[in-house]
């Protein structure tokens, strides 16, 4: 069980007992309460919050500190192939941050030191992270698909944070790649790598690069409405 206030997480055991007495203690860094037998959920959390600095000094070994007037930076949610997920964040005694996925949120686990910081570049360095993995193993089929049809491959691709762009062709022909084109839905980004790839074969928007992109795409008028903003 678990009690939450301003985002401390408390872990606790409860044992109940035919004592009329409380009794609360630390031990192998996991929150013991045992309690009489007729308290419930709700009377034991309101002891736990009482004491929850008490609590948090004795896991942590250092005492509660204020906010001093800064907030933690906690992103609401992000989109992964057009669906969007919602970001869980929550504080515990563990060591080293921890991010997992499901079917609809993105979970990701702090160090009880982190929550009074200002951690938005510890977060968005983690969502960078996330996001790059999963071009690293979800999208190599797009560039396959799309070296085959083109012909023509890059000297290399790479997945770093772009300024302002989705893709970007060097003089050398590497393609580099944004990580938040994961964002997008996959047909969106089949078109944008498509016409990354494209810019290899030529630098403009000339005749012949438009007739690729009409032929591999019979709703193209559609795709360029929806990436008119994107930079790529």
């Amino acid at each position: 069980m678990r009690v939450d206030k301003l985002n401390n997480v408390i872990t606790y055991t409860v044992y109940k007992t035919n004592t009329s007495s409380v009794l609360l203690s630390i031990e192998n860094n996991e929150v013991i309460i045992k309690a009489p037998s007729n308290y419930t959920n709700e009377d034991i959390e309101k002891i736990l919050l009482s004491k929850r600095d008490w609590i948090i000094e004795k896991l942590t070994g250092t005492k509660e500190q204020s906010y001093k007037g800064t907030v933690p930076y906690k992103p609401d949610n992000t989109d992964i192939f057009g669906k969007n997920y919602r970001i869980d964040l929550e504080y515990a005694n563990i060591s080293s941050p921890k991010l997992t996925v499901n079917d609809s949120n993105i979970f990701i686990l702090l160090p009880l030191e982190y929550r009074h910081t200002n951690n938005s570049n510890l977060l968005k360095t983690m969502l960078i992270k996330m996001q790059t993995k999963i071009i690293e193993s979800e999208l190599d089929y797009i560039f396959e698909e799309a070296r085959i049809t083109l012909g023509i491959a890059p000297e290399d691709i790479i997945v770093k944070k772009l300024n302002g762009r989705v893709t970007y062709v060097t003089d050398d022909k590497k393609i580099i790649i944004d990580p938040s084109i994961v964002s997008y839905e996959k047909t969106i980004i089949e078109f944008i790598i498509f016409h990354t790839f494209c810019h290899l074969l030529y630098k403009t928007h000339s005749i012949k690069f438009n007739k690729i992109m009409k032929d591999c795409f019979d709703n193209l008028d559609e795709l360029l409405l929806k990436t008119k903003n994107l930079n790529f």
